[in-house]
């Protein structure tokens, strides 16, 4: 009885241990704040991917972040606001009042944070144009609803700029998840057919910091040790 409270105290401590840090994921947020409407999303049909471009961003914001956490302005360098564009995987179909597309692709976000010191230029994709790589990543999948007012939700993985990660204290090539776009736009056909809609803004493009590997390599070593004691306590009833 001793051997099973120790294992069981054993799984609701490692549990503990490694669920703590997900009620105050990191978490680097870009949205449209105030900057307005603009840009376009479109779908040339067939098995063509969903193209995003131009679409303002405002704002960015930390959440959970070491230090500076709360909201900073992204301006551009001929526009008062950075730019996110976007190209998905292939289309894959049209279910569920939805366009489903694959994953690949790209999504970036170009712009100058004032607060964090950071102006410039991509010259690599000097055509997105407006400011420094703030953001480069690649899509695992996505959606877009069709309506008057659909919603673009993607999931993905991405980068940082070094220097944003530094404002926000957090360590240098951070991996982040993307966990959606809760992108606006409108109006999207409802059976699947091409269109070129305007981006009506986004109040929500946020990242979250994966996790450490060393909380992961925890967990495996601590149900690594559960395996061996429940063998051990088996075995020692057997005899």
């Amino acid at each position: 009885m001793r051997t099973r409270f120790s294992l069981i105290a054993l799984v609701f401590g490692l549990f503990a241990i490694t669920a703590a840090p997900a009620s105050a994921d990191t978490i680097i947020d870009f949205g449209t704040g105030l900057a307005g409407a603009g840009g376009t999303v479109s779908f040339a049909g067939g098995t063509a991917p969903l193209v995003g471009q131009q679409i303002r961003i405002g704002v960015v914001n930390g959440f959970n972040t070491p230090i500076n956490a709360g909201v900073a302005a992204v301006t551009g360098n001929t526009n008062p606001y950075g730019l996110l564009n976007f190209e998905t995987g292939q289309y894959m179909g049209f279910w569920d009042s939805m366009y489903h597309f694959g994953s690949g692709g790209y999504f970036q976000i170009h712009g100058d944070v004032p607060a964090a010191g950071i102006s410039g230029s991509d010259p690599g994709y000097s055509g997105f144009g407006d400011g420094a790589l703030l953001l480069d990543g690649t899509f695992l999948g996505a959606t877009i609803s069709s309506g008057n007012v659909a919603f673009f939700l993607p999931t993905g993985v991405d980068g940082k700029n070094a220097a944003l990660l530094n404002y926000y204290g957090v360590a240098p090539n951070t991996p982040f998840a993307l966990s959606g776009y809760s992108l606006q736009v409108g109006p999207v056909p409802s059976d699947g057919s091409a269109f070129t809609s305007m981006a009506l803004g986004s109040t929500d493009i946020a990242n979250t910091a994966v996790p450490e590997p060393a909380s992961l390599f925890l967990l495996g070593t601590g149900l690594s040790a559960i395996g061996t004691a429940i063998r051990r306590r088996r075995t020692q009833s057997a005899r």
